[in-house]
């Protein structure tokens, strides 16, 4: 959930020499009972040329970001910060802030949703808030018919290896986007599960089709005929990403990414 919709108020109380930012995100009506929080960050455009003139600034070069759940009556709670460094922000920079408890707390009482705070920001500095929910989702199940069972091939299922299992089936590949080159600009997921198929294949093992039980026989009777079939995806799912628009990195964006995920692997 991106939410960019917001209320903002900036103001200078007496007691601090920089302007702060208050502002708040109209949460949208939420299911019963509401989804878990997965994470929730404010997301701040941080611009060199505004903060290398700024009061906020320190004497090495860097800028002290704070973030701030306000509360009632008049108070507020410390949520999370970042220093980032200037010397080498060529241009603009997005920062990241923790404010999963405030959400929280939000989603369980929207009377208390009374905004955040954070200082020293430029006016175009767009934050943004982002929330990750944790969504059960059942799986729904078809009974086995007659003509599956009399079919020569049965029906796929769930790959997942099992310990010591040396035949075909689904590792996990955990990946983080922030570690592969060229893909720091995704924001949502920070990682998931992508999986990949490895293990043998032996005569009958779960082939992906016709053709793969004819080969693996084949392989059997003359191996001087054809290979033994490999284990390879057999079912791939689409993956959803949220990133900063290419044409306007001002901004985010929702793609989906087709056959990201394995689910299940066979022999082909």
């Amino acid at each position: 959930m991106h939410i960019s919709d917001r209320q903002v108020v900036r103001r200078r109380p007496r007691s601090v020499t920089h302007d702060l930012v208050f502002v708040r995100f109209p949460l949208p009506e939420a299911e019963q009972p509401p989804p878990g929080i997965e994470e929730a960050t404010l997301r701040v455009l941080l611009q060199n040329r505004h903060h290398h003139k700024s009061a906020n600034v320190t004497h090495d070069g860097s800028v002290s970001l704070k973030v701030y759940q306000l509360i009632e009556p008049y108070g507020r709670i410390f949520l999370d910060g970042q220093i980032v460094s200037l010397n080498h922000l060529g241009g603009n920079k997005w920062v990241e802030l923790d404010v999963s408890r405030a959400v929280e707390s939000w989603m369980e009482a929207r009377h208390q949703n009374l905004g955040l705070e954070f200082g020293d920001t430029d006016d175009d500095a767009n934050p943004a808030l982002n929330i990750v929910t944790r969504v059960v989702q059942r799986e729904k199940r078809s009974r086995q018919y007659k003509h599956y069972i009399q079919h020569p091939i049965r029906r796929p299922r769930q790959t997942d290896c099992q310990k010591n299992n040396q035949k075909c089936c689904r590792h996990r590949m955990e990946v983080a986007f922030k570690d592969v080159k060229g893909y720091e600009f995704i924001i949502q997921p920070k990682s998931f599960d992508a999986g990949f198929c490895r293990g043998k294949c032996p005569p009958k093992y779960n082939p992906a089709h016709h053709h793969a039980l004819l080969q693996s026989l084949i392989w059997k009777q003359d191996k001087s005929k054809a290979p033994r079939p490999c284990c390879a995806p057999l079912k791939l799912v689409d993956l959803e990403v949220l990133h900063v628009d290419e044409r306007d990195p001002t901004k985010l964006k929702v793609a989906t990414w087709t056959d990201m995920r394995v689910l299940e692997c066979a022999c082909s």
